[in-house]
């Protein structure tokens, strides 16, 4: 076992617990963070140490070698086996949260504010949290490229406190796929927009690169990040022509072009840190995806290659498997979908009915078919409204589905979220707000921590 170990998860790369004050160290460290590097690898390299021997050496130190922690299932990294996701031994099974601009507190020094919100995410069982990887728009973006030893510290700040509680999380890399494009046009004045971001070589795109390399390189292996996330719902771009809505071709993403991104980035940060699980962070597909898609390919061949007809008609359950396949290329390890009532928007296979999270089963039948976890990156409703809780039918069938084991992990949107927004106000979580549904979540969540039978 510690052979195979150390094979997958090299030393410099994972992080342990302290066995004597049960605190997060780095790589190498030992109890109270003292550094027994320079005295103990040359004894771990002896081949007449049996390696029982070894661990009883680490033991009698208070060393929590990196190796062993993953062995032993303490604080180890989520790992996929089959469509199922463990930790150490044990299934994981959560529904988490998303604290969209948890990041984005730290950067301003909001810590003890934000630590509040995590101390009560983890009071309804939350484990782990989803947030901007980054900053959402291209504001403060600058801050990473004039201060980054800033933007680390405040990085390292939200992972502690994160950690404190006992919440994981899944930053998204490129949340926003404007961002970018949009730092670039206010810095330089070129007018890039997300088919540029897609585009390796441009400007946006080797921002990018450089952002998830810097990011994925100093958290390499950490536990504190459950798994990467590269960005949100860029699949619902793709494939919408000018016939759909008039506007330039850098702005008419493909399916094809999408696909490309994905993969790029997945394939970097596998290259950068082989550990962690990576997820595409796509939104469900819409009901017609594949269908815009052949109205795209037909245009391929044509002199303008933006403005084709769109075909609405509605995708049979085998097309979306098809383009849940197709959105999440190889390496991406999770599904992701997010869910919402749907109204008109549900898809040929299911009637119509925002009483029920109606989706949630046929995700979990398309990537049992694909043979990877399904991740519910999003699923909310409006939960509060006219300064009231609001019951909402939907939203306790979606968490109980959840109870039922529907998907392993599940984020709601969202979790004390500030924003200007007032929609987003009536889909936050809060004990204050919404007392029922919090201690619902908490319910549920108290069951799937449970061992599975």
């Amino acid at each position: 076992m510690l052979r195979m170990c150390a094979k997958t998860a090299p030393r410099p790369q994972v992080w342990g617990r302290s066995v004597a004050s049960n605190r997060l160290v780095p790589p190498e460290s030992g109890a109270e963070g003292a550094n027994f590097g320079p005295f103990i690898r040359p004894l771990m390299n002896l081949r007449l140490v049996p390696w029982i021997g070894k661990l009883i050496i680490l033991s009698a130190l208070g060393i929590n070698w990196s190796c062993a922690a993953v062995a032993q299932g303490n604080r180890a990294v989520l790992r996929a086996r089959g469509v199922q996701l463990v930790l150490g031994d044990k299934p994981f099974r959560n529904v988490g949260a998303n604290m969209p601009d948890l990041f984005e507190r730290f950067l301003h020094d909001e810590d003890t504010e934000t630590d509040k919100a995590l101390a009560e995410a983890r009071d309804a069982g939350i484990r782990f949290a989803r947030c901007f990887g980054s900053t959402w728009g291209p504001g403060d973006f600058h801050i990473f490229e004039e201060d980054s030893p800033r933007w680390l510290r405040a990085f390292d700040r939200m992972l502690a406190a994160s950690e404190r509680h006992g919440i994981s999380l899944v930053p998204s890399l490129l949340f926003n796929a404007d961002m970018l494009p949009g730092y670039v046009r206010a810095k330089t004045g070129r007018d890039e927009r997300i088919v540029d971001l897609l585009t390796p070589g441009s400007a946006s795109n080797r921002i990018a690169v450089k952002y998830v390399t810097t990011i994925v390189s100093r958290y390499k292996g950490d536990p504190r990040i459950l798994f990467w996330e590269i960005g949100n719902e860029y699949n619902l771009d793709a494939d919408l022509s000018a016939q759909w809505k008039k506007r330039p071709a850098n702005q008419i993403p493909t399916s094809d072009q999408e696909r490309a991104f994905l993969a790029q980035i997945a394939a970097l940060i596998k290259r950068l840190d082989p550990v962690h699980l990576v997820t595409s962070g796509n939104s469900d597909m819409r009901p017609y995806a594949w269908h815009i898609r052949q109205s795209m390919l037909a245009q391929r061949d044509k002199e303008d290659r933006t403005n084709w007809p769109m075909d609405w008609r509605k995708d049979t359950f085998p097309q979306y498997v098809e383009m849940l396949r197709f959105f999440n290329p190889p390496p991406i390890d999770l599904i992701s979908v997010h869910d919402y009532p749907l109204g008109n928007e549900s898809p040929l296979w299911l009637p119509a009915d925002d009483t029920k999270a109606g989706t949630l089963r046929w995700s979990r039948t398309a990537s049992d078919r694909l043979r990877l976890p399904l991740f519910v990156g999003e699923f909310g409703t409006t939960v509060y409204d006219s300064g009231s809780e609001q019951r909402s039918s939907w939203f306790t069938d979606f968490l109980e589905q959840m109870r039922g084991g529907a998907a392993p992990i599940a984020a709601v949107w969202t979790w004390e979220y500030k924003s200007d927004d007032p929609q987003q106000g009536r889909m936050a979580l809060s004990p204050r707000t919404t007392p029922e549904l919090t201690r619902l979540l908490a319910d549920v969540n108290r069951v799937l921590a449970l061992p599975a039978k």
